[in-house]
């Protein structure tokens, strides 16, 4: 069984940089306007790209064993 007292202050001890919260200064927002139009087709055709690649090598690495596999089938038939 795991005892939870092993943790039990740990994370204060490791992280010694704590700031409360009463002491915490706010910090601004900086806010990127950032293009959705243009990008997003863009980023769309990356991650299709990326899909049919991976599919071309996982096909890619499986053709020498589909012989194998074939003559199993043929082999295992009564």
């Amino acid at each position: 069984m795991f005892s939870y007292k092993w943790l039990e202050g740990k994370h204060s001890k490791a992280n010694l940089e704590v700031i409360p919260d009463i002491e915490a200064q706010p910090v601004d927002a900086l806010l990127i306007p950032v293009g959705t139009e243009i990008d997003t087709l863009g980023q769309l055709s990356t991650i299709e790209q990326r899909m049919l690649q991976h599919l071309d090598v996982e096909i890619a690495s499986q053709e020498h064993i589909i012989p194998q596999l074939q003559a199993n089938i043929h082999g295992a038939k009564p």
